[in-house]
């Protein structure tokens, strides 16, 4: 009977850790950050950016998180709505967590409108983690693929 329990435990255990492994560390981390640039939350993106965070599109390159704040973060979540990402490939350390993939955003106008334009691309998210805090972006780097 305390084997039986044990299988059933070690099978429980095997599915549970299959179910919760389907979304990496980073891709949950970038589906976090992209909630909140949907939502146009922008206190919530500030939080989840390290205070050095870098931002780098084909359009700018920005440094720091009060510069990301007051540009990219108060223009282009009105303007770009991330409709999917998919994460290409995942590196974990103990204090760098790398995120690798490929995004398309929905096109929208001045009045909040959905064009039928889409932007698409490739991402690069470096996640950063200093003692007794959470995981935050250090980097942001877009690409578009035309």
């Amino acid at each position: 009977m305390k084997k039986l329990f044990l299988y059933t435990m070690f099978l429980s255990l095997c599915l549970c850790s299959f179910a919760l492994g389907q979304d990496s560390l980073t891709d949950l981390l970038t589906k976090q950050f992209h909630q909140a640039w949907n939502s146009g939350n922008i206190n919530t993106m500030v939080s989840l950016l390290q205070p050095n965070a870098v931002y780098k599109s084909p359009q700018q390159i920005r440094y720091g998180r009060d510069k990301i704040e007051t540009s990219v973060l108060k223009t282009n979540p009105k303007i770009y709505k991330v409709q999917s990402t998919k994460e290409l490939h995942s590196q974990v350390y103990d204090c760098l967590a790398l995120a690798i993939g490929e995004y398309t955003f929905n096109i929208y106008d001045e009045y909040g409108y959905k064009t039928s334009k889409q932007l698409k691309g490739t991402y690069t998210y470096v996640f950063t983690k200093r003692s007794d805090q959470d995981w935050k972006l250090q980097m942001m780097i877009f690409d578009e693929i035309r």
